[in-house]
């Protein structure tokens, strides 16, 4: 079974700015290291465009999403093997351990 999914474009917030992050060529785990080092320099909400051609984007993306709080609105492969990704930052999470 293949996790990968195409996400309504219904859900993007047009409004905001997409920042864009380039990892073709970088294989796994260095497309999601490269957005997860991207992301903390984004605000809440924010938008992060990431274009990949490694084929271990399409299930370690939702994965790291999931488990950092963010939102997936887009995860689609283009002609020539590109994989683009659309993340929205979530809030902040609570380190574990921390109260």
């Amino acid at each position: 079974m293949c996790a990968f999914q195409a996400y309504s474009k219904r859900e993007i917030p047009l409004s905001k700015p997409i920042h864009r992050l380039d990892v073709t060529g970088a294989l796994c785990p260095l497309p999601i290291l490269l957005s997860a080092r991207e992301m903390r320099k984004l605000a809440t909400g924010d938008l992060l465009e990431v274009l990949g051609d490694d084929p271990g984007i399409r299930e370690d993306m939702p994965v790291w999403c999931e488990r950092a709080g963010h939102r997936l609105l887009e995860l689609k492969e283009e002609e020539g093997g590109w994989i683009r990704s659309l993340v929205e930052k979530g809030p902040p999470r609570p380190r574990p351990g921390s109260a």
